[in-house]
């Protein structure tokens, strides 16, 4: 049990991690049930040890494109610019490049595209 302890305060069993998801560690939790006052011969603790569980949510992220308008001329309507995602955190960033079109009289959601580059997108959920 000692050994336990050790590990404990060593940081050896703690669960540290960033990214969205859920964590297990075996051993990870140990709680210190009673202690007894140190007598001149021993001194009596009881630890329990338990498996840690952790779970880190993904972030909601909301993604907003601009829209555009045209008289009708039978050629597509794009808009290309314009696009934005807000909720990132940490200072992690995301592009986000609108891909709608719009050819025949009337209106369409456009739609688009995100290049997550170095940011994990298991850590967001994209929201309307």
């Amino acid at each position: 049990m000692e050994e336990i302890w050790k590990q404990l305060q060593n940081n050896k069993n703690l669960i540290e991690k960033t990214d969205a998801g859920n964590y297990k560690k075996a051993g990870a939790e140990i709680q210190n049930l009673i202690s007894l006052p140190d007598d001149n011969n021993f001194k009596i603790t009881k630890y329990e040890v338990r498996d840690a569980e952790l779970e880190i949510l993904p972030v909601k992220v909301k993604v907003t494109t601009l829209g555009a308008e045209k008289l009708y001329d039978g050629k597509p309507l794009t808009k290309t610019d314009g696009a934005t995602i807000t909720g990132l955190v940490n200072n992690e960033t995301a592009t986000v490049t609108p891909t709608g079109t719009q050819t025949e009289i009337g209106k369409s959601e456009n739609t688009y595209r995100i290049d997550w580059g170095n940011t994990n997108s298991n850590n967001y959920i994209v929201t309307d």
